[in-house]
Formats: C-alpha cells, structure tokens, sequence
C-alpha cells in the first residue's frame, strides 16, 4: 500500500510540470506519424512511382537506405547543435519545433513531386529534419523534471509514445488509404493519407513550441543540476586550496 501511494504520488509529481506534459504530448504525435512512415512509406512509394522502383533499387531498398542514414547522422547532427547552441531546455523544446516543423512541410512537398530524383531528394531532407529532434527531445523532457523522477518521466514516455502514438497510427492510416481507394485511385489515396501523416508531425511542432514558451517561466532542472555540481566542486576546491594552504603553514613554536 505504502508502496503504491508513493508511486502515484511521484506521478502526480512528473505530471505537474507544464512543459513535461506539453513535450509529452508531442512526442505521442512525433512517435505515431513515424510509426505510419515506417510502415506505410515504402507502399505509398510504390504508388506513386510504380514503373520506377526495380531492380537493386526496390522502393524498400531505397526507403530503407535513407533511413539508415538520416537516423544516424540526423540524431547525432542535432545532439551536438544543441550541445553547442542552446544546452538548455528551452532551446531543446525551440530545437525540435522548428526541426519538425520544417520536416512537416518538406514531407508534404515530397508527397506532391512526380519527379523521382526530387521526391529522393526532399525525402532525405524531411528525414534528417525528422531525426535531428531524435537525442534532443528526450534531453528536453528530461530537463523539465528533478533528477529524482527522471526514471519515472521515462517509462511515461515510453509507454505513452507506443500506446498513444506508434501502435494504433499504422492501423488508422490502413483504414484511411481503404476508404480513400473506395473514391480515389491508389496514389490519390496514398497521397492524401501520408498528409494526414504529416500533420501529425505538425502537431508534434506545436505541442513542442509550447513547451518552449512555458519553458521560459519553468525550472530549468538540467541547468540547475549543474548549477549545483559547480557550486560542489567549488566548494571542495576551495576546501582542498585551504587545507594545502594549512599543511604548507610553518608550525608555531619552532
């Protein structure tokens, strides 16, 4: 009982913070237009580009390949902007905004490009913006609680982003491409549906430009932390420096 009662409470704790919250909801939006992505983007590739997609080039070759790339250098390529530009969490929440906030808009141009070579291009841009946010995010949601309930903070994302974001989306945007194809034809369809996708992503924009707001009137747990691990090593410093100081005194009475 007492055991349970202080779990909840460390709930009501981690969800009390305004910018956790936000950035939370968010990352369920983020998290459930990848999970589409993933699995409906080589499809609607395919649709839209049925005669040129073969060979060594399958559409899941390519897809795939993009992937690989844009995930590795766009998570690392986003960690160290935000180490060198804004390491706080405001700039963490105002980095992923405005990253997939352009993703948003760069993936819907590509939906709209009959042009292979472009459709390519844009696509890996939208990616790279897309996974940029990847490392930078969760440092932000991280900032917005004590260090105490981070672990805590983490298992509700997780379980949120799958249980609200990337589980149920594939399943809903399978049922929309069906009813669209009753009207439209395949790639109309597919079209239509990676929108739907895509804004998704914008929602995750706002959701994360909001966090940045109420970020600029919240604690800010990560710069305080170091805050106080400065102030720690200063002072045993300052104690090491005094007692260096003592043992190289001359003793009284020699």
């Amino acid at each position: 009982g007492g055991f349970f009662r202080q779990w909840l409470k460390d709930i009501k704790a981690v969800i009390s913070h305004k910018v956790f919250c936000t950035a939370c909801m968010g990352y369920v939006a983020y998290t459930g237009s990848i999970g589409v992505l993933v699995n409906a983007g080589p499809t609607a590739g395919r649709a839209l580009f049925p005669n040129d997609f073969n060979g060594a080039f399958s559409v899941d070759t390519v897809f795939g390949l993009i992937t690989i790339v844009t995930g590795v250098v766009g998570t690392a390529g986003g960690g160290v902007a935000l180490d060198r530009l804004v390491p706080s969490m405001f700039g963490a929440m105002a980095m992923s905004a405005v990253c997939v906030a352009v993703a948003t808009i760069l993936f819907i141009i590509t939906f709209q490009m009959r042009s292979l070579g472009w459709f390519i291009f844009l696509f890996l841009l939208a990616e790279l913006a897309l996974f940029a946010v990847s490392g930078v995010i969760n440092a932000g949601y991280m900032w917005s609680v004590p260090r105490e309930l981070r672990p805590l903070a983490c298992a509700i994302v997780t379980v949120a982003i799958h249980l609200l974001g990337d589980v149920p989306s594939p399943p809903l945007a399978g049922l929309l491409v069906d009813r669209l194809k009753e009207t439209h034809d395949e790639a109309a369809a597919w079209v239509i549906t990676m929108t739907v996708c895509f804004g998704g992503i914008g929602v995750a924009a706002l959701f994360w430009g909001i966090a940045a707001v109420f970020s600029r009137t919240e604690v800010d747990y990560g710069q305080k932390n170091v805050a106080e691990r400065l102030s720690i090593d200063g002072d045993a410093l300052l104690l090491n420096t005094h007692m260096e100081e003592d043992d190289e005194s001359p003793i009284h009475g020699e």
